[in-house]
């Protein structure tokens, strides 16, 4: 629904769509942090979304994994390094993540996403180019939905072949 209205809004006022990963402005919180940053959000059904992240020179966060959906006891197998882990998922699932000696985790008063950041972000993609086709624009989806995936066992089941989950914004 958002990503309607904003196609919408967009076309209409002939002004640029730019597409900002809420994991994208979660690292962005943590600018200064010489740690991998860990950006996690919950992604429900015992599962997280998450992203690592490099903070740059220049300040903003440079993506070196992800997005993924992963189970929480899985999600540190992706990294051999002592990581910050920031955002609504990381204070969900604390518990798999306390004790670890390589695992710091943001205070959940600071890791929520910010508008402020999405703005930053959203400033320097504008600045680079890097807008979307309102007409052709699609949220992210990291997995597929409910939906998908009932009819993709339904179709299993007739012997039917329908296409996958989304992946492209």
């Amino acid at each position: 629904i958002g990503m309607a209205a904003a196609k919408s809004i967009a076309m209409a006022a002939g002004k640029p769509l730019i597409g900002v990963p809420t994991l994208d402005a979660l690292a962005l919180a943590c600018s200064g942090s010489d740690l991998m940053i860990g950006s996690v959000l919950d992604a429900r059904k015992q599962q997280v979304y998450a992203g690592f992240y490099r903070i740059g020179p220049d300040g903003p966060p440079r993506r070196i994994t992800g997005p993924m959906v992963v189970n929480p006891s899985d999600l540190l197998k992706h990294v051999s390094e002592p990581v910050l882990l920031t955002g609504p998922g990381a204070a969900v699932y604390r518990q798999s993540f306390t004790g670890l000696d390589n695992v710091r985790i943001l205070p959940p008063m600071l890791a929520s996403p910010r508008a402020a950041f999405v703005g930053l972000l959203a400033g320097r993609m504008l600045s680079e180019g890097r807008t979307m086709d309102p007409a052709s624009a699609a949220p992210l989806y990291v997995r597929a939905s409910d939906a998908e995936v009932n009819l993709q066992r339904k179709s299993e089941r007739s012997g039917e072949r329908i296409g996958g989950a989304h992946t492209s914004r």
